[in-house]
């Protein structure tokens, strides 16, 4: 087994956490399996946020299962089948989505970790999170299952709060080739590349300076993942914009 499974009893909810001696992960079921607690044991250090106040970590029942607003909207959710208010012809699909407050079925695995499976309220889709610890990471695998004959649409997302500090970086997988603005927009890779230049460059036109990167790198993940000294070697890079790409 790569971690201990232990569970107790916090303001009536029973929590789960998985841990082994680098990291620890803790979830509560019954908030559709939110994960509460993200935290490294070799520092202290906790990743996950959004409690208020941060010094009280309480956790309770929405006033209204209806309105996402009314629970504990820290630490981590997963939004299916949407994200935002919608209509899917004349059903209306909430906020959110179903799972934040729909309690999953619960499987403890000593070698697979703790899987959550929810059958969805408004939309023919079963939805299986198993989460586990390897060493010093925390692996989360997906699978969405659809239980009707016809297609079902769907949106999804994970919703994390983290705890960013200056230096820490999100490093992506190969396969990512454009990101969304918060109002949906997609950004290209260099548009992109080019908003965290402006940030340490102000002032410029940092689109040329962003599309020959994109270009020298070969791919959005690549320029994410070379180091600093790489980057300080780039025409028109210097220390501050290397930080830049960097956070």
């Amino acid at each position: 087994m790569h971690f201990r499974h232990t569970t107790r009893t916090v303001s009536g909810f029973t929590i789960h956490t998985l841990a082994n001696d680098a990291l620890s992960l803790t979830i509560a079921p019954e908030l559709g399996g939110r994960i509460i607690s993200l935290k490294d044991r070799i520092s202290d250090r906790e990743w996950l946020d959004g409690w208020s106040p941060v010094s009280k970590r309480r956790i309770w029942h929405p006033s209204d299962p209806a309105n996402f607003e009314t629970g504990p909207g820290a630490g981590a959710d997963e939004c299916l089948p949407t994200v935002l208010p919608c209509k899917l012809g004349r059903r209306s699909l909430q906020d959110h989505g179903d799972l934040w407050n729909q309690a999953p079925e619960l499987r403890i695995d000593p070698k697979d970790g703790l899987s959550c499976r929810w059958k969805l309220k408004s939309l023919p889709l079963a939805f299986e999170r198993r989460a586990s610890i390897r060493k010093a990471s925390v692996l989360l695998d997906y699978r969405i299952e659809n239980l009707a004959p016809e297609c079902a649409p769907f949106l999804y997302a994970w919703h994390p709060l983290f705890t960013w500090k200056p230096g820490d970086q999100i490093l992506f997988d190969p396969s990512v080739k454009n990101c969304l603005t918060s109002g949906g927009e997609t950004l290209l890779d260099h548009e992109l590349v080019e908003y965290l230049l402006s940030l340490a460059i102000p002032r410029r036109d940092t689109k040329p300076l962003a599309k020959q990167l994109i270009a020298q790198y070969g791919s959005l993940s690549a320029l994410f993942t070379a180091d600093a000294e790489s980057l300080t070697r780039q025409a028109g890079m210097g220390e501050t914009s290397a930080a830049a790409i960097k956070i």
